[in-house]
């Protein structure tokens, strides 16, 4: 089972090729100028995941929380993520996490929790997460003291566009919906490059808002494609995007809603 691998054996098996032209070309041209962590590989899969056969929900965001920086782009090694760090994050102990509140995390609590119907203590063997980026990327007068990540388009190309590592984690994990904050920096670059240039990014319907939010319409990010019986939801990031994204999700889900959903052709 995944989540019994040790990280070596996980990576060995799910990224057979990390030290390839791609990453090293990668590393070599952004390090000369920014900061470029390690490679992360997929962070958690709960202990019940492979026996969820009905939700087996992956939720994925934007960036590696690693801040090693990889000086060597010769000797790329897989940084290891703690699982309790997750578990922190997911029950919002910040003590134990350091972050007070994390739009992120309370998202995927909720609709972990909402869709299966159960404890946020069950619910949470029941998940998986990654990132689209496996490396972190901060300009050199930063260090790594801040908490935001920097998106530079030739990583995230390489990363999700060329390597495809999150695309060969989906295969690996094997989940039936796959839940993806991209956020909306610079023009919904994530999005493109995760759905393709044949698909069109959409928006949410702004009919579900109240009056406070309507200002929002067009902005809100939301594409809902299946490919065979697999489930994507692709959209914002949970920071600054109303409620009604996260409760569209969790309907959608809940309801096996695939009525607006394209077909994916992957």
């Amino acid at each position: 089972m995944i989540e019994n691998m040790s990280n070596e054996k996980l990576w060995n098996k799910i990224y057979a090729g990390f030290e390839n032209d791609i990453c090293n070309k990668c590393s070599s041209n952004i390090s000369s100028y920014r900061f470029i962590s390690d490679p992360e590989p997929i962070p958690y899969v709960g202990t019940d995941y492979e026996i969820d056969t009905k939700y087996k929900l992956m939720f994925v965001g934007i960036e590696s929380y690693s801040n090693t920086p990889r000086l060597d782009s010769q000797k790329i090694k897989y940084n290891p993520f703690c699982t309790e760090q997750i578990k922190a994050l997911y029950f919002k102990d910040s003590k134990k996490s350091g972050i007070i509140n994390s739009p992120f995390w309370n998202w995927v609590n909720d609709i972990s929790t909402k869709v299966h119907g159960i404890k946020p203590e069950e619910a949470f063997k029941k998940i998986a997460y990654s990132n689209l980026n496996k490396c972190q990327s901060r300009a050199t007068e930063e260090g790594f003291s801040k908490p935001q990540y920097q998106l530079v388009e030739k990583l995230s190309t390489n990363c999700i566009k060329e390597s495809k590592w999150i695309f060969k984690e989906i295969s690996e994990v094997n989940p039936k919906n796959v839940i993806v904050f991209t956020g909306i920096r610079r023009g919904y670059l994530l999005a493109k490059l995760f759905i393709g240039d044949k698909n069109t990014i959409k928006y949410f319907n702004c009919n579900l808002y109240d009056e406070d939010h309507k200002w929002r319409c067009g902005k809100d990010l939301f594409i809902h494609l299946r490919d065979g019986d697999r489930r994507f939801i692709i959209t914002n990031h949970p920071q600054g995007t109303p409620n009604e994204v996260k409760d569209e999700i969790i309907r959608i889900i809940k309801d096996d809603y695939w009525e607006s959903a394209e077909k994916w052709n992957t």
